[in-house]
């Protein structure tokens, strides 16, 4: 008899980042959210645990949960049906191509000034500043974690969503990709 291959701690409790975007390809969307009010409300509350694979693997190759979207603090919703979305993977590429694909998706939502960024403001105050037209000075070092999850999203969206977003806490990588 196999034993189960051990699944070691990588996800969103291990990674730096301080905004997450999980692009869903079947609802044309991107799920954007603090990391850490994430980490903060799957700690605080029960979800369904789930395990993913990959093909060509026996056993699962990552655990995490299963997050209700409408669960999520302060979560931005981004429908992006301009994207060229049949230029995106299909189902059965790699998680590395689709990974790609996705950071591609987001880099364009930042480009086309769609994509929200939570951010610290003052006014500046200093007079010989505002007289030359600036009011406002903004610090944005923001790091953005991308995840393709391919059916996330509201079934009112597409009815192959599954009203969740995956939040990934352990893996294993057999395959050694990136």
């Amino acid at each position: 008899m196999n034993a189960t291959p051990e699944l070691f701690d990588y996800g969103i409790q291990t990674e730096r980042s301080d905004i997450r975007a999980h692009v869903s390809v079947v609802a044309r969307r991107i799920i954007v959210f603090r990391t850490k009010l994430m980490l903060d409300l799957i700690q605080s509350r029960q979800y369904q645990c789930a395990t993913a694979t990959q093909p060509g693997v026996d056993g699962p190759t990552a655990k995490g949960y299963k997050v209700p979207v409408d669960d999520i603090p302060d979560a931005r919703i981004l429908l992006f049906q301009s994207y060229p979305w049949h230029t995106f993977p299909p189902q059965t590429a790699t998680t590395s191509e689709k990974g790609k694909a996705a950071v591609v998706v987001v880099c364009e939502s930042l480009r086309l000034g769609r994509f929200p960024l939570w951010i610290e403001a003052t006014e500046d105050e200093r007079e010989n500043i505002q007289i030359k037209g600036t009011d406002i000075v903004i610090f944005a070092r923001q790091r953005i974690q991308v995840k393709c999850d391919w059916f996330s999203g509201r079934k009112e969206w597409n009815p192959l969503c599954t009203g969740n977003v995956y939040i990934q806490t352990a893996e294993r990588n057999p395959m050694r990709r990136v």
